[in-house]
Order: structure tokens, then C-alpha cells, then sequence
């Protein structure tokens, strides 16, 4: 028994790992891709005398998916720094008999609601990164 404890405890861990390494990398190209696209479109139009309204809308989405990068950022700091806090107290008085209940006090709704947030916000920068492309090609002349 003490030998499956062990190989789950390294599989849950290096799962945990890799989804962190991801998370990461996605966060990272996120961030390059839409601020090098809100740079490059808002030098393009600062530099023309004529600007279509896809154009602006193009650059605006890219500043949003930044924006909502930032806010992203916030929210996974404030859930990280919640639930360790979170976790140091409840681990103080658990034990065999009451760790699922300990477990579920950690991850309780606001929990899940900022994880949420999260998520939104994630894929939300993805989105108006996409959008943002679609309305700067669709503006090409």
C-alpha cells in the first residue's frame, strides 16, 4: 500500500508540474503575442493618414487581451496567496478522519469562482488576440 501512496503521490506531482510549465508557456506567449500585435498595429495606424474602423478595433483588441492578461495576473495571485494561506490553516489540526472535510474547507466556492475567473480571463486574452488578427486582416487593403 505504502508503495502505491508513493507512485500516486509522483504521478499527482509530476502531473502538477507539467500543467504549471504549461500554464506558464501559454502565459508567456500570450503575453508576447498581443503585445507585440498591439504594437505593431497602433505604430501601423499612428503612421497612416487614413484609418479604418477595423483597424482601431483590431488594435483595441489586442490592448484588451493585454488588459486582460493584467487582470489575470492579479486574480492568480490572489487565489494562490488565498489558498496557501488557506492550506497552512487547515493543515494544523488535520488528520486521518477529517481530511476530506479539511480539503473541502480549502477549495470552498470563492475558490472555485476565482479559479474561474481565472479560465475566463485566460482564454479571453486568446480570444481577442484571435479577433484582434482577424480584424487587422480583414482591414488590409
Amino acid at each position: 500500500m505504502t508503495d502505491l501512496i508513493k507512485i500516486l503521490d509522483d504521478y499527482f506531482n509530476k502531473a502538477r508540474e507539467l500543467e504549471s510549465y504549461t500554464i506558464n508557456d501559454l502565459e508567456k506567449h500570450l503575453w508576447l503575442v498581443n503585445a507585440s500585435s498591439a504594437t505593431i498595429t497602433i505604430g501601423f495606424i499612428q503612421s497612416k493618414d487614413g484609418v479604418g474602423y477595423l483597424q482601431i478595433l483590431g488594435a483595441w483588441s489586442f490592448v484588451l487581451g493585454i488588459i486582460s492578461l493584467l487582470l489575470m495576473k492579479f486574480v492568480s495571485a490572489i487565489n494562490s496567496s488565498r489558498d496557501k494561506k488557506r492550506f497552512v490553516e487547515a493543515t494544523l489540526n488535520i488528520s486521518a478522519e477529517n481530511a476530506a472535510e479539511k480539503i473541502r474547507e480549502i477549495k470552498d466556492k470563492q475558490f472555485s469562482c476565482l479559479r474561474m475567473t481565472y479560465l475566463i480571463l485566460q482564454y479571453g486574452a486568446g480570444v481577442l488576440f484571435i479577433v484582434g488578427c482577424i480584424l487587422t486582416i480583414l482591414s488590409a487593403k
